[in-house]
């Protein structure tokens, strides 16, 4: 491989600290591998593999970091097969220190656990035990400081109108909990916030980092504010420009020069309230472009918003007030961190207890071993100075996710210069991890570029991984909005990305600029993400594709697989995108942290569990009882009810009487909860579960489902949860339940199984976190007009450097006033946050090699932005900072999309793309579809243009039907689902007539069950009346139809039907592979064919969905079932002749569509079940 000379000079390198400052791309994995592998076979001072600590942020990372080790060591093996110190190696390679900082920690706690007086069997808990743990230690905490009522406590207790629970409360002593543990000595971290709040003078005050932060900003923002007005005098004297503004901003400006200087508070806040505002001159008959004035009348008022805000909520008391505020505050927040501590203590006595650790308790067992602190010094002990002797180079990957604790702990075994830091300050995200980029950034301002320098600083600048419109996007946005007053960094030459890798020319499309897609912030919500599948269609389209570099260096068109589409979060917006994308007929997966919890066989597995424990909870028993295990209908669970109302429901149930099936029902499944719950009390939580799936053959049940896989691989998912809770501290039924419980409360939710395989063809959805270190030759960034940050809304605001502050409460008067040190506090965190969602962006435009598209809405306010501080840190959005970007640098596309426009494109994908042949027959069948509703609903709304009369673009057959239709004679097509059959009154089933049955179906309701078991029944099983009777009752089951729809059907009529010659024919057919049921279609017809007055050649469009068609040798049969009330047949094939034409038309149409062979519909038939008869159309 050839190497860059920056590369090589990071290989080779030997003797020194070294900071690698690697940019997106530069190839940062194979540099850290090659310098390993060429020091192991250094011909003079070989290094054996075992004498590295290689430290990565994941324990996927560090296995593919192993991997590629393990790969050159065997590579340079091949070469010199002889070489015993290779063998010795790659021997070698499995003990050696590759791993994340926590199983670092472990095994020096393996190797020197006499240190640290804990039991050397102790085990690292997961999440889930651990906060049943603190929850357990919470509640006995404030129990007993409720039983004490020590007179602070009682104090801070009198805030309950304001802090409303318990669980606030317990939320505000975790918070604290975790800013301390986040600290190499947690006790510093208490001490800090106290010394913070016992400030008694203005100048301890003064210099305490909170007055220093706000000061910082506020001249920040006044250096920004006076290069804003120079921006402003510029566009005065550009063309059409309001020269007439120029003279009166001048003057204005002076109002915020000279503010770098200030380092008083009260200084500042005299000049801040000093800032006065003159008024614009106006100017008769002016011939300046109204846009530009615009742009400064309300840019001056967005900056006397800003000023006001920031001078109440940063300056908006005087040090003297400050301080009376700080008493205010000062008892409540003490009582507070002598909470916080004393849950600590508790805590990690209850972990102790149970021979558990947590990663913070590796953490600290390290430090402990490693390092004393004598006063503000560490010492380290003679543990470390042993290790220091083991290890040749400590070596850490993303080095600016470090946090201050890995910091110490690493820099305690490594001696003066043996220190391999690599890293990407543009890319450190992990802010709410506890992550520290200032630790990487301190390097890189006192580390020297020059050689022999003792601590060496090393810029990979060239990256291989994407196009050069990807990179001088990047460039061009981050080269005006990263700088070291905002994002801690200037994006300089040295920060900038080069073009390292080698995309041939060529003349079939391809990525030729970054795409903007600017949505109306009027449109609908929908609209984004039809955008989103509409540019996916077209990359694919195999008339023009997109074409991408192939891993053989040659282009190929583009495939799902090429694609992601990120997400700030896809918590709201990545469920409808991927529905839309799946409608749209594109493969795709959504990395969702949701939904699994909520899925029916969760839920129902969930409920059995709990009535396990407790039977007396008549929700859960109600869900168990509707379900594959209970087998009761709704009208069952009526019954039960009706017969002892005053009683709890489980209650009723043990004292049913009355109908013999229903006693049976009852008894049998009482028998088999009890049974159950006995076994209960010896059996761990996985054996219960195991035997209740096996007795009741669920899973089977799960599979024959829809999405069954998705389903049985969700139950497996639990069955290791409570595999992996019995290895825990807690046991029994009632924890496990409170286990799932509390995951689910505390959003813990990680989403359905994924199924979808790494290489599968399917587009990607994801968070932006997820896709750090991916990559993908076409890339989406989605919501760009997503607002930025979030409010405070915590009791208790707390900045590990700044202090820590609340709200001013008056127990005794019940109010409750915001301080000036919870607002800049909350100011502080806020810019910390919006500096972070830079370098997120950062990360999310980098991902891209070859196509970058941005999606989001956009208003005129957007594109107002420059490159100075106060643009910067007032963004919105993403397209706050894009956008100004994009205006001026000829690298970005913009398409303006609006819903009519879309709409329009929408029409034409359908009748290119859901013709065509191979999605019509690799459509989903699994689907049971609403045959009535889904020809009406399932697509979009309709479009209508204006002609000499509207006519509809888009109709259905259900509509064509009813034109055709005498008035009078139309079908009652409301459909009744099961909230209305359940409130239904019954009829006796003595004196039940067929009419009866349908009439309580309403028409179309009847039709429906009649098209949904015809579309899901197997014809091949169905050779009597009993077999139909078991595929309905499975039907029931699943989901499929409703138990009070089932008793509508007849099997025999069923049965009737497939041994006529027509159902043999389709069972055949079934077999064959060549039978398609409930097809949709969209078909291009000429509006004259059925609305006479209107012009030749208006097109509309028809949709509708075939109940089923097969194909014989010598054409295609197409019939469609129906359940009209008709005396002839005659009746029914005048009523659906169009109807059926259509369908033909488009069978004939998808069937000879670019293709070599004629396939003609020899038939078209209709299938009465009331008349029991096959009728030819």
């Amino acid at each position: 491989m050839k190497w860059t000379n920056e590369q090589k000079t990071v290989i080779d390198l030997r003797g020194c600290n070294i900071l690698v400052s690697a940019a997106a791309g530069s190839g940062k994995t194979a540099v850290l591998i090659e310098r390993i592998v060429s020091q192991v076979t250094d011909p003079v001072n070989p290094v054996n593999i075992d004498e590295f600590v290689i430290v990565t942020f994941t324990r996927l990372a560090a296995a593919q970091m192993k991997e590629k080790l393990q790969a050159a060591l065997e590579k340079k093996l091949e070469e010199d097969p002889e070489n015993v110190h290779l063998q010795r190696q790659v021997m070698l390679l499995p003990v050696t220190q590759i791993s994340t900082i926590h199983s670092f920690c472990g095994s020096i706690i393996q190797n020197y656990f006499h240190q640290t007086g804990v039991d050397p069997s102790y085990r690292v808990a997961n999440d889930n035990e651990l906060n049943m743990i603190k929850s357990d230690v919470l509640a006995e905490l404030l129990e007993e400081e409720y039983t004490n009522l020590d007179e602070s406590f009682v104090d801070m207790a009198k805030m309950a109108r304001f802090i409303k629970s318990d669980t606030e409360m317990e939320k505000i002593i975790l918070k604290l909990y975790n800013d301390a543990m986040s600290e190499p000595f947690p006790q510093d971290f208490f001490e800090r916030m106290r010394r913070f709040l016992a400030c008694q003078s203005e100048e301890e005050l003064e210099q305490t980092a909170f007055i220093q932060k706000n000061l910082q900003y506020a001249k920040n923002m006044m250096i920004g504010i006076y290069d804003q007005y120079e921006l402003w005098i510029r566009l005065c004297y550009t063309q059409e420009g309001p020269e007439e503004y120029a003279a009166f901003l001048e003057k204005e400006r002076v109002e915020f020069e000279n503010f770098e200087g200030i380092s008083s508070y009260e200084t500042m806040r005299r000049r801040l309230g000093a800032v006065t505002f003159g008024r614009l001159p106006s100017k008769r008959n002016s011939e300046a472009d109204p846009d530009k004035k615009e742009i400064i009348k309300k840019g001056r008022t967005d900056i006397k918003n800003l000023l006001k805000k920031m001078q109440a909520d940063l300056f908006g008391e005087s040090l003297s007030e400050l301080l009376v505020t700080m008493e205010q505050m000062r008892g409540k927040l003490l009582t507070f961190l002598s909470l916080a501590e004393k849950f600590r203590e508790r805590y990690q006595l209850a972990k102790r207890e149970k021979n558990i650790a947590d990663f913070n308790d590796l953490e600290q067992m390290a430090l402990e071993i490693l390092v004393k602190k004598d006063g503000d010094n560490f010492v380290h002990t003679q543990a470390a100075e042993e290790l220091s002797e083991q290890f040749h180079e400590i070596m850490i990957d993303e080095y600016q996710d470090s946090n201050l604790v890995q910091e110490l702990l690493l820099g305690s075994v490594a001696k003066e210069n043996n220190r391999f830091m690599v890293g990407d300050i543009k890319q450190s995200i992990y802010r709410f991890r506890n992550a520290r980029p200032d630790l990487f950034l301190e390097k890189m301002n006192t580390f020297e570029t020059t050689d022999g320098a003792k601590n060496r600083l090393v810029f990979l600048t060239k990256n291989f991984r994407s196009r050069d419109v990807v990179l001088e996007a990047t460039n061009d946005v981050f080269t005006d909005i990263m700088q070291e007053d905002f994002g801690g960094i200037a994006y300089d030459k040295e920060a900038m990305l080069y073009l390292g890798a080698d995309f041939p020319e060529t003349a079939k499309r391809h990525a030729d600029n970054v795409t903007i897609f600017g949505i109306s912030d009027k449109s609908d919500k929908e609209t984004e993400a039809q955008v989103i599948a509409k540019t996916i269609c077209e990359y694919v389209d195999p008339e023009d594709p997109m074409y991408v570099l192939g891993e053989d260096g040659e282009y190929r068109p583009a495939q799902y697989g090429d694609m992601a589409v990120l997400m700030r979060s896809t918590k709201n917006e990545g469920q409808q995108l991927l529905e839309i994308l799946n409608a749209h007929g594109i493969p795709a997966h959504l990395e969702a942290k949701s939904g699994f919890f909520d899925t029916r066989e969760i839920r129902m597995i969930v409920s059995l569990l709990t009535i396990l424990d407790n039977p007396k909870q008549d929700i859960a028993l109600a869900a168990v009882l509707r379900g594959p295990i209970g087998k009761m209908s709704d009208d069952d669970l009526a019954k039960i009810r009706g017969n002892s109302e005053e009683l709890q429901f489980y209650d009723a149930l043990c004292n049913y009487s009355g109908e013999e099936e229903l006693e049976q029902k009852a008894e049998d499944f009482l028998e088999k909860l009890e049974r159950w719950r006995e076994k209960t009390t010896y059996t761990p939580v996985l054996g219960i579960l195991e035997e209740i799936l096996e007795e009741t053959k669920l899973m089977y049940f799960l599979e024959t489902m829809g999405n069954g896989l998705q389903r049985k691989a969700n139950v497996e998912l639990l069955l290791e949860m409570a595999r992996e809770f019995d290895r825990g501290s807690y046991q029994g039924l009632y924890q496990f339940v409170r286990y799932i419980r509390g995951m689910k409360e505390r959003e813990e939710d990680f989403g359905e199984v994924n199924l979808s395989g790494d290489k599968e063809n399917v587009v990607q959805i994801m968070t932006i976190h997820k896709s750090k270190g991916l990559e993908f030759p076409i890339c989406f960034v989605a919501g760009m007009h997503k607002k930025l940050g979030k409010a405070e809304r915590d009791f208790v605001v707390v900045n590990g450097d700044a202090g820590i502050a609340s709200d001013v409460i008056d127990s005794e008067k019940g109010t409750k006033k915001r301080s000036i040190f919870y607002k800049a506090l909350s100011h502080i965190n806020a810019n910390e946050d919006l500096a972070e969602e830079l370098r997120i962006l950062y990360v999310a435009m980098t991902r891209a090699k070859e196509k970058l598209i941005f999606t989001g809405r956009v208003d005129d306010t957007m594109w107002l932005g420059n490159s100075g501080f106060y643009s910067r840190v007032t963004a919105g959005s993403y397209f706050d900072w894009v956008l100004p970007v994009a205006a001026r640098s000829p690298i970005f596309e913009y398409v303006e999309v609006n819903d009519e426009e879309l709409q329009n494109l929408e029409m034409a994908r359908q009748i290119d793309q859901m013709l065509d042949e191979k999605m019509l027959n690799n459509f989903d069948t699994s689907v049971v579809y609403d045959k009535e509703t889904e020809e009406t609903l399932h697509f979009m709304d309709e479009y209508h243009r204006q002609v000499e009369e509207e006519i509809p673009t888009k109709v259905s057959v259900s509509d064509l039907k009813k034109k055709s239709m005498e008035e009078g004679e139309e079908e009652n097509f409301t459909v009744l689902y099961s909230d209305a059959l359940e409130n239904q009154s019954p009829v006796p089933a003595f004196a039940k007539t067929e009419t009866d049955e349908i009439g309580a179906l309403a028409g179309a309701g009847y039709g429906t069950a009649w098209h949904q078991v015809m579309a899901s029944l197997c014809f091949a099983k169905a050779v009597d009346e009993k077999e139909v009777e078991n595929q309905l009752e499975d039907m029931v089951q699943s989901g499929r139809i409703h138990a009070q729809e089932k008793e509508f059907i007849r099997p025999w009529k069923i049965v009737k039907f497939l041994h006529s010659n027509l159902g043999r024919a389709m069972t055949e057919a079934e077999k064959n592979g060549t039978l398609y049921r409930e097809q949709p279609f969209v078909l291009g017809v000429d509006a004259k064919e059925f609305y006479p007055d209107q012009k030749k050649g208006e097109m509309v469009l028809i949709q509708g969905i075939i109940d089923v068609f097969w194909i014989e040798e010598d054409g295609i049969v197409v019939l469609d079932y129906k359940t009209d009330r008709v005396k002839t047949g005659k009746e029914l094939a005048d009523r659906y002749a169009s109807q059926l034409k259509l369908y033909g038309e488009a069978l004939e149409r998808i069937y000879n569509h670019g293709s070599e062979r004629t396939l003609r519909v020899k038939e078209r038939l209709l299938y009465s079940f009331r008349l029991g008869a096959v009728i030819p159309v």
